[in-house]
């Protein structure tokens, strides 16, 4: 299964091929790290990746998060360079 990130901030976005559907894990990623970017969440970067991320269940979901975690804070820090 593919899982897309959407560009964002002028930063291209990505495709990347899983081999499960781990879509809803993927966009729980995307949409946790835009709470963080928000302030809406803990204000350590850490935790509000950890936390979020232990709550799957399995491995492939957790790496799935954290690609579109890490790939929407890139997006936001490059696209304000």
């Amino acid at each position: 299964m593919t899982t897309t990130l959407p560009a964002n901030d002028g930063y291209p976005g990505l495709q990347i091929a899983w081999a499960k559907d781990c879509r809803p894990a993927f966009h729980e990623g995307i949409r946790a790290a835009e709470r963080w970017l928000n302030g809406k969440r803990s204000r350590w970067l850490w935790a509000a990746l950890i936390f979020e991320r232990d709550a799957l269940l399995e491995e492939t979901d957790r790496k799935a998060f954290e690609v579109a975690f890490i790939s929407r804070i890139q997006q936001k820090l490059e696209g304000s360079v």
